[in-house]
């Protein structure tokens, strides 16, 4: 099945490079590649732009690469960049990668095994979570049985485009908020219209703690954010 990877980025083009490489060093590459700058400031964007065309040559034509700096800026969590992406691809299957991560060699071979497998909507697996001004790893965070707050982050998912369908989504499937928890919102929601999901145990991302909205707002006392209109 074909896979999308959405990357959104801001103005953090070191970050990009080194998630954009670990892309490219995959044993099973995405079939589609979406680069989706959140108005990143124009000198910023020259250097994605040079990232993706390095990415193009190591990658022999293999990817599908699209790459557009938004107008507007949505600021909000790399949501506004997500549902970009993913209006923009037909790949049945979706992953995403933030700026501030990285995957290991296997990471979408493993998930899209598990999730083909299990006949599964979702496939999650766990991360290896990094200091964010040192970059030691601090803790190795395996996932559990059951999607939770503050247990899955954006760049360890690999989801069906079919299970989006079933989203009643007037602000497009990714919420469009400045608050925290925008990927919990999107899980909670698959998983109250029914789907099936499937952990791999062990850890095939990089995580930058404190560098995304997760990141940010660790508590394991939350278990849900509040209803959306």
């Amino acid at each position: 099945m074909r896979i999308v990877t959405i990357m959104p980025t801001y103005n953090r083009p070191r970050e990009f490079t080194r998630a954009l490489a670990s892309v490219a060093k995959q044993t099973r590459l995405p079939d589609e590649l979406i680069v989706v700058g959140d108005r990143c400031e124009k000198i910023v964007w020259r250097q994605v732009e040079g990232a993706v065309k390095l990415f193009r040559k190591h990658t022999g034509g293999r990817v599908i690469v699209k790459a557009h700096n938004l107008a507007r800026p949505g600021r909000d969590w790399g949501s506004t960049p997500k549902n970009y992406g993913i209006m923009h691809s037909l790949a049945p299957l979706v992953s995403y990668l933030d700026d501030d991560n990285w995957w290991t060699a296997t990471h979408l071979a493993e998930l899209e095994y598990a999730l083909v497998n299990n006949r599964a909507d979702l496939a999650w697996c766990g991360s290896f979570l990094h200091h964010p001004e040192t970059g030691e790893n601090v803790e190795t965070r395996i996932p559990p049985e059951v999607p939770a707050f503050t247990k899955i982050d954006t760049s360890e998912m690999l989801h069906t485009r079919s299970i989006l369908k079933k989203l009643d989504c007037p602000y497009g499937m990714w919420w469009r908020s400045h608050m925290y928890a925008t990927d919990w919102d999107l899980v909670d929601r698959l998983m109250g219209v029914g789907a099936r999901c499937v952990s791999i145990k062990k850890a095939l991302s990089h995580y930058t703690l404190g560098g995304s909205p997760v990141g940010a707002a660790r508590n394991p006392g939350t278990k849900h954010m509040p209803n959306r209109p």
